[in-house]
């Protein structure tokens, strides 16, 4: 206790806390509960001193390059630890190195719960909904934070005092609308490596001074992943996993891979042809319209799935367009067909949504057959799937699904209670009548009892109800309970061959309720009365010709017989359900997710995710789901592993789904040619860290099924990509050479389906603060050209969707900036402004590139990368449009100077001056750059202007080119960086856009930019020679369309 009366957390016991605090008794009880170890990889990075994590050589001896074979399996899974502890190191340091910048959150309690560990309980503030703010972070198990006396500005903040960097690790949060989660939303349990120096009230442990949580970063995918690669080490802290062993089937396959020189990575299809015919015919394969190349990948896995004597890998090379979610999603109905489990991955929760949307389409079209919504479960996170209720992955999401059926799991008031309960009431009314007046008198004595009189129950009125009204007062209640049982019992429980019969007897449960309910609650009492006193109901019988019985029923015009009938069929039938689906009685959320995984057929998430997985509890002798449902503690093993996108995987990525249990067969299917995994290290990077399974094992000529036929770009877009990224062993599918494909957009040479547009009176700049690129001029052109696009869409009515990418962030946020939110309010537009990164995957009706670069050295730094360049060019399904300096791509030395120069050759390649609107806007932009020198430039516009205003400006342009040169080799490094660091969501415009995003530049501001060439030329003339450089305006960072959080957009350029 200090002399003020105050208490510090980091010393004396909070002991005159009043005793009954309902807030700290929650807490500890939480901590009860509450595993208090640090993860290897967290207590890693407690034991680094803020000097160490600042030291970038510091792991460097102990990384060392991945071969590309292996020796051993231990081998094969060390050669991952030392790549992994660097990248999470570096991750540290990149979150340090932008602490000015980063999330926080205010501390409004903080009671220390455990003084050994220095466990502390955190109540903070809600986030703000701010959109520029950054006290948005709320707090999720596994991130790592430090507690600062003041809002973050520096990163020498930490290093005041020894007590200053204080890491925690939170150990548990409270989660949002989560009946079973024993903590409320803003609460949290975090671990320390020591006590942490904040002064608190001793009354209601506020602290006494600003206290704040920043967040560094989240280690549960590192954490996952170096527990996988641990699985079949002897590793105490891995006690519960090893219970249930590691799963090396694949893996075996994956690392005793080597090269074979007789390969080439190709499969031939004849090998398949009479299997493939087989197949065809067995499962229905012809309604899907699957071309040969997707027909012969879908057949050899799904075979080697049915078969599963030999555990096996499958390649599928999926180029853009190609249909790759189709043939995965073609694989899912099969197994789904032949009743095999699967579990479907991939690296992002993006690209397991657009999985899980299309196979929810593809059930639903197909409804009737044995392939029903209720065997699919898609799950991950609820904050970052943003899935609603009336989305219509709701259906499929586990989290809505258990929801849903919790009611039904209910030990007292569920399905087992209600089918129980109406089956009772209909077999034996007269008993349940005398059960419920003994009940009443029971109670009725009680309640004197509890009034302490003499006189018990003497001269007690006890109404007592006529049993007609007993009867169907109870029979309503328990009927509309059961029917809202059976409804999502038929929707949401899994289902089986053997199971068909019990959803069978749901369908007609519901309509023999709703005949005696109409029966029932008929005027003419004298219709059922008596009916009821007879207590006789025949045996079941034969459920096969229940069916009939139940049209018999419809049929009758006796409604006294009619009603024996309904009553003695419904009887029966709901015997058979209390018999065949019974189900466990739990109470928590958590208890139905775990029911529901263990008996889905097709399990949908990202891989990080799919570690829950190991902690469902299984047997491998089980082999009948139906078999299962009187049995929770077991579950049918998976058969076949997906993994959707897996060159963007890291390797030991790819290990957490790989192990787990069952798993024969595997699927990756991906493209090594598009962008691979992020890493953020450079040594991991140079260590092959980033190198997916598929890249490794296809560079090894492992055999691989190549999807041939690419269906999304017209033919002059794809002729580039497919020749030069390739080798033209891609075909244009019939629906692309088709004349309909082609679209005019807007009437103008310039704006056909294939153009490169020079603009070079741009100039790349920085921002104020960081090292990304911008050009000015090339947003006033990308500016209006979406907005003609968006003029020709309403006035034709005609739906378009515009994706604009860059590769560099502060292009994309200059772009977003300007584009605002003018779109959002127009359903038939949408406008995306991304970086490449956060295009991979998707595709838009007319894509925009702008590559920024404008020099005269021809440095053009990321844009050399083959596969981000292969990514931006085969986004676009009508028209691809290419903005950029043609003169200084024209001199790269890189894929850009190709690109140029077969543009030319096609006579793809325009000047903006040919088309007038877009000049005005160019040479709009260029009067408003700050830098007067880049007046000079517009000369290679070809639009005439004097002269005499242009040639003060010469001697100073080439003075600065050539400061250019000399700096461009620093400048790409820095750039490199900035881009790696700019983590976040990918920034949303016009129609797709969420808060923020420069709204304040309205559509008639920016449509200023390009208002007509004689006010252009009046403001020319109106310029002054000379300028004053005035700062730079940073623009305000875009708001993540997903979160609302200000992030840098997107990740890893």
């Amino acid at each position: 206790m200090s002399n003020d009366g105050t208490m510090s957390a980091a010393g004396e016991d909070m002991e005159a806390k009043p005793k009954q605090d309902p807030l700290l008794e929650m807490m500890e009880a939480a901590v009860r509960h509450c595993n208090l170890d640090l993860s290897y990889l967290q207590r890693k990075i407690f034991s680094w001193s803020i000097q160490d994590v600042f030291n970038k050589d510091l792991l460097k001896q102990q990384v060392r390059r991945i071969p590309d074979t292996f020796m051993l399996l231990n081998a094969y899974l060390d050669s991952f630890t030392g790549p992994l502890i660097e990248e999470v190191h570096c991750d540290v340091f990149l979150s340090l190195s932008g602490y000015a910048h980063a999330n926080f959150i205010e501390i409004v309690r903080l009671d220390k719960l455990n003084h050994e560990k220095s466990i502390y309980g955190f109540v903070v503030s809600m986030p703000s909904k701010d959109a520029k703010s950054r006290e948005i972070y709320a707090p999720k198990e596994g991130d790592i934070v430090v507690v600062s006396l003041q809002k973050p500005k520096h990163v020498s903040d930490l290093t005041k005092n020894r007590s200053s960097y204080n890491l925690g690790s939170i150990l548990k949060s409270g989660k949002e609308e989560e009946e079973d989660s024993d903590l409320p939303p803003n609460f949290c349990i975090v671990r320390f490596l020591s006590a942490i120096p904040v002064e608190v009230d001793p009354e209601t442990s506020k602290p006494r001074g600003p206290c704040f949580a920043v967040f560094l970063i989240n280690t549960t995918t590192y954490d996952h992943i170096w527990t996988c690669l641990h699985l079949v080490a002897n590793d105490h802290n891995l006690a519960p996993l090893q219970k249930r062993g590691s799963n090396t089937a694949i893996v075996n396959l994956v690392w005793q891979y080597k090269r074979r020189a007789a390969e080439d990575g190709s499969l031939s299809f004849s090998q398949l042809s009479q299997s493939v015919t087989q197949s065809v015919d067995d499962l229905g394969l012809e309604k899907f319209g699957l071309n040969d190349s997707q027909l012969h990948a879908v057949a050899d896995c799904v075979l080697s799935a049915i078969d599963n004597r030999l555990p096996s890998l499958k390649l599928i090379w999926g180029p853009p367009g190609t249909g790759k979610t189709k043939t995965i999603c073609t694989i899912l109905w099969a197994m789904l067909m032949k009743g095999l489990r699967t579990l479907t991955c991939a690296p992002t929760n993006t690209a397991v949504l657009e999985v899980a949307s299309r196979i929810v389409r593809l059930v639903e079209h197909l409804h009737g057959s044995v392939c029903f919504l209720n065997d699919i479960v898609l799950f991950g996170s609820k904050e970052k799937m943003k899935i609603g209720r009336e989305d219509a992955l709701s259906m499929v999401f586990l989290d809505s699904r258990a929801k849903r059926l919790l009611p039904c799991f209910m030990p007292t008031t569920g399905w087992m209670h209600c089918l129980r309960s109406l089956m009772d009431h209909l077999e034996s009314p007269i008993t349940q009548y005398r059960l419920h007046l003994e009940k009443l008198l029971k109670n009725e004595k009680k309640k004197e009892s509890n009034k302490g009189g003499s006189r018990a129950t003497q001269g007690t009125i006890i109404r007592i109800p006529p049993f007609k009204d007993f009867f169907k007062g109870y029979f309503n209640k328990v009927s509309n309970l059961l029917r809202k049982c059976v409804e999502t019992m038929y929707n949401d429980h899994p289902r089986s061959p053997e199971t068909g019969h019990s959803f069978q007897c749901m369908l007609e449960v519901l309509e023999l309720i709703g005949i005696l309910q109409e029966l029932i609650n008929c005027k003419n009492d004298d219709i059922w009365s008596d009916e009821f006193h007879d207590c006789k109901i025949e045996d079941d019988g034969d459920p096969i010709l229940w069916s009939e019985q139940l049209a018999h029923v419809r049929s009758n015009t006796s409604k006294k017989h009619k009603l024996k009938l309904a009553r003695s069929l419904c009887v029966r039938e709901l015997r058979y359900l209390h018999k065949n689906l019974e189900l466990p009685g739990y109470s928590s959320k958590r208890s139905v997710e775990t029911y529901l995984l263990q008996r889905a057929k097709c399990i949908l998430c990202t891989v990080s995710s799919s570690f829950r997985l190991y902690n469902v509890p299984m047997d491998s002798s089980c082999t009948d789901i139906h078999s299962l449902l009187k049995g929770p503690e077991t579950f049918k093993l998976l058969d076949m592993l997906i993994v959707d996108e897996a060159a963007q995987l890291k390797e030991c990525e790819t290990l957490i789904p790989l192990q787990l249990p069952g798993i024969r067969q595997a699927v990756f299917v991906g493209d090594e040619y598009q962008l691979p995994a992020l890493v953020r290290s450079k040594i991991s990077d140079g260590a092959n860290f980033g190198r997916s399974v598929f890249e490794r094992l296809s560079s090894l000529g492992y055999g691989k099924y190549l999807l041939n036929v690419q269906y999304r770009m017209h033919p002059e877009i794809s002729r580039f990509p497919v020749a030069t990224f390739y080798d033209g062993k891609l075909s244009d599918g019939p629906n692309v050479t088709s004349m309909s494909y082609e679209r005019t957009f807007l009437a103008s040479k310039v704006f056909g389906p294939y153009s490169f547009i020079n603009v070079d009176g741009g100039r790349e700049t920085t921002e104020k603060h960081g090292t990304s690129l911008k050009n000015t001029v090339e947003v006033a052109a990308v500016l209006r050209i979406v907005q003609r696009l968006f003029k020709e869409s309403v006035s034709t009515g005609c739906k378009l969707s515009v994706g604009v990418v860059s590769p560099y962030n502060a292009q994309v946020r200059a772009i977003c900036q300007k584009v605002g939110e003018s779109y959002n309010a127009h359903d038939g537009f949408s406008v995306k402004v991304k970086s490449v990164d956060g295009f991979q995957g998707a595709e838009e009706d007319v894509l925009i590139i702008s590559t920024v670069r404008s020099n005269g050295a021809g440095s053009v730094g990321f844009l050399t990368n083959l596969q981000r360049t292969n990514v931006a060019l085969t986004r676009a399904k009508h028209c691809l449009w290419i903005v950029g300096n043609g003169a200084t791509l024209s001199s790269s030395k890189s894929v850009w100077q190709k690109i140029v120069k077969d543009a030319r050759d096609r006579g793809c390649y325009f000047e903006a001056s040919d088309d007038g609107d877009l000049s005005n806007a160019v040479v709009k932009a260029i009067i408003e750059q700050d830098d007067a020198d880049n007046l000079v430039r517009m000369e290679s516009l070809h639009i005439s202007r004097p002269r005499s205003q242009l040639q003060d400006e010469d001697e100073d342009q080439d003075q600065d080119e050539d400061e250019d040169e000399d700096e461009d080799e620093d400048e790409d490094e820095d750039e490199d960086e900035d881009e790696v660091e700019g983590g976040g969501e990918e920034a949303e415009a016009g129609g797709e856009q969420g808060e923020g995003g420069g709204g304040d530049e309205t559509e008639a501001e920016a449509g200023g930019a390009a208002e007509g060439g004689d006010e252009a030329e009046a403001a020319l003339a109106r310029r002054p020679r000379k300028f004053r450089r005035p700062h730079a305006v940073q623009p305000p960072p875009v708001p993540s369309s997903e979160t609302g959080k200000t992030v840098i957009s997107p990740v890893g350029d």
